[in-house]
């Protein structure tokens, strides 16, 4: 259950795209398109999630596609009215979507007359929910055979969609000054580990979420997974997402990860003489004598 990649949003998206009348709204618009290219685009990315199962597996075309459209329609739906990428709103609008409300979400299944379906710099015409559905399938299968080659079973979620153990001051590169932002950027060489290929999602159980609109890098893990099992003698198996030491010339700062990402664990002593067995080096701290 731990390492579970099913993501169950997408067969109610499945559900709107290929069994509901909004399926033939969806090919109408594409069907209208003059420009034969981007229909092509628009109806690859429907056969890659018609045969998706669901499953995010980093391995998964049908998981790039759908994660690349969620994001390519998170950008069509609300940039043109929160715009631009460096603005308050924007911004603002990034954060909230990292909680727990998901607004593309929302308006793709409850909200077809919302207003922000339109795309304000098109004042001649009026988008509708089909109308930016289409633009977003095309995107993304674009940026797809951009980013992954022309072949779609060579596309993989887990080639954009990624972990990496950053430091704080890797974090804050970007808005530090020239030299400090270069200081950080060599420190992160010794301190940073990653990028590894990630599955799952927003929507799975071993969530991986990521900053839908914005990049695919992964900000949101389990910390930490823990099972019990009280029929052992030795009951718990635990791994932390990284390593258990803060110093990274220990072996223990990234000896976790390799754990993590294989969905494993480890059996964790509580007996004495296995907590013993597990250390060749022991410090002793004793008081001193009065």
């Amino acid at each position: 259950m731990q390492n579970d990649h099913y993501d169950v949003m997408v067969m109610r998206l499945k559900g709107l795209f290929f069994e509901s009348p909004f399926a033939d709204e969806i090919n109408d618009v594409i069907a209208g398109w003059e420009d034969s290219r981007r229909a092509g685009l628009a109806r690859l990315a429907l056969e890659q999630l018609l045969k998706f199962d669901g499953v995010m597996d980093a391995q998964s075309p049908g998981a790039s596609v759908y994660g690349i459209f969620f994001h390519m329609l998170t950008r069509n739906v609300f940039k043109d009215e929160l715009g631009p990428e460096d603005g308050v709103a924007w911004r603002s609008f990034r954060s909230l979507n990292r909680g727990i409300y998901g607004p593309v979400q929302d308006h793709l299944f409850e909200r077809p007359e919302s207003p922000f379906w339109d795309n304000v710099n098109t004042p001649e015409t009026v988008e509708t929910r089909a109308d930016i559905v289409a633009a977003s399938l095309a995107d993304a299968a674009a940026y797809a055979k951009k980013t992954m080659g022309g072949n779609p079973d060579e596309w993989q979620w887990g080639r954009i969609h990624t972990y990496s153990w950053q430091t704080s001051t890797t974090k804050m590169k970007g808005r530090l000054p020239f030299f400090k932002r270069l200081g950080a950027g060599l420190i992160a060489r010794y301190t940073d580990r990653g990028p590894y290929p990630a599955g799952g999602g927003f929507n799975t159980i071993n969530v991986a979420a990521y900053h839908r609109g914005d990049s695919f890098n992964v900000w949101l893990i389990p910390s930490m997974r823990m099972v019990v099992d009280f029929s052992l003698d030795e009951p718990l198996f635990l791994v932390n997402s990284g390593g258990q030491s803060g110093n990274p010339a220990s072996p223990h700062y990234d000896d976790g990860i390799a754990v993590f990402l294989s969905g494993e664990s480890r059996q964790m002593a509580f007996r004495p003489e296995n907590i013993r067995s597990q250390y060749t080096q022991v410090l002793t701290l004793k008081a001193p004598h009065p």
